[in-house]
């Protein structure tokens, strides 16, 4: 399975990037995931991601090519990208959503455990690119959904610390991840409302069907 590494294309999204409009809906009935989100977010690009990967790249020396080079290979799998361009100060502090789907092959569904998948998702995080951040399991759950693995990273920027609300589930045949990235406090309850908007229809065993 290829290695999973949401929380740094999420991060990089920060610096890289109005007009009000009605709540919108993401709908995916695929992937059993359903996400209300205010009108001031967009829908970014995907060529936006690969412009976010070389710009972290240049200011973040702890991060090899190797890790930059899986992160653009992985920007085909994410399938939903949503921001909010804001500036404090004259900075960018763009808080984003991600939601990355791997299609994984029928032979392969025994394999899948979600404690494993988190796991080593923290483990490359720190491994590989961001040594310094703090992980926080279970930190903010999903009510009425248990079975939705969660984590948070706290990662130390030069100029700001950046906060990854991380979500996991999985729904045959797809392994489905939600990042929440912000790094301003100013919209951490507007973060937090997007998440407990979220409703899932999922499934933690290969053979339970839609759960």
């Amino acid at each position: 399975m290829k290695r999973i590494i949401l929380g740094l294309l999420a991060v990089m999204m920060l610096a890289s990037c109005s007009r009000e409009r009605d709540p919108q809906t993401y709908d995916n009935p695929k992937i059993g995931l359903r996400i209300t989100y205010p009108g001031t977010w967009r829908v970014a690009k995907k060529e936006l991601l690969g412009d976010a990967i070389d710009l972290v790249g240049e200011k973040v020396k702890t991060i090899s090519e190797d890790t930059l080079d899986e992160a653009r290979e992985m920007t085909s799998n994410i399938i939903l990208t949503l921001v909010k361009p804001y500036r404090v100060d004259g900075v960018d502090r763009n808080p984003n959503i991600n939601v990355l789907v791997l299609d994984i092959p029928e032979s392969e569904w025994g394999d899948v455990d979600m404690d494993s998948v988190v796991r080593e998702q923290i483990e490359e995080t720190k491994s590989s690119a961001f040594p310094g951040a703090k992980v926080t399991i279970n930190d903010f759950p999903l009510p009425g959904y248990p079975e939705i693995h969660n984590y948070s990273l706290r990662i130390p920027l030069h100029d700001r610390t950046a906060t990854v609300y991380h979500y996991a589930y999985w729904r045959p045949p797809y392994l489905v991840q939600i990042g929440f990235t912000f790094s301003h406090p100013g919209v951490e309850q507007e973060v937090k409302g997007i998440i407990t908007s979220m409703r899932i229809k999922a499934s933690n065993k290969p053979d339970a069907g839609d759960g």
